[in-house]
């Protein structure tokens, strides 16, 4: 008697409870692993709307309202954010700063800092 608990009725019940775990667990991983692709796509295509972006640059200000800068501003490095944000002096008016020559000339230096911080983002959330 004993002998054919341990030749059929063991392996039944094992393979009954293997059965229910895959069937219960493998949605679920299946679920995760969709999920980490989606969150990894829209983290590709976030960063490649902003590079798009900057290939003619707004104006800092124009920038500060894409939609696309709410949702990178927690990312970036504070010294970015403030030169994005800009500074103002006593009365409440940006103060603009216009670099002449070398590679952040022009009337966005932001957008160096900003490219620089992108990439170092890109490398954090493991996308190259």
């Amino acid at each position: 008697m004993s002998e054919g608990i341990i030749q059929y009725v063991v392996p039944s019940v094992l393979g009954l409870g293997g059965g229910l775990i895959s069937t219960f667990l493998g949605p679920w991983v299946y679920w995760w692993v969709e999920a980490k692709k989606g969150k990894q796509e829209n983290r590709k295509k976030l960063l490649l709307d902003l590079r798009n972006r900057l290939s003619n640059p707004p104006s800092k200000a124009e920038f500060r309202k894409l939609p696309q800068y709410f949702q990178i501003i927690h990312y970036l490095s504070p010294a970015t954010v403030k030169t994005i944000e800009g500074e103002f002096d006593e009365n409440g008016r940006e103060i603009i700063v216009v670099v002449m020559g070398g590679p952040d000339g022009g009337a966005n230096p932001y957008v160096r800092e900003l490219l620089t911080d992108l990439s170092r983002i890109e490398r954090e959330w493991g996308l190259i």
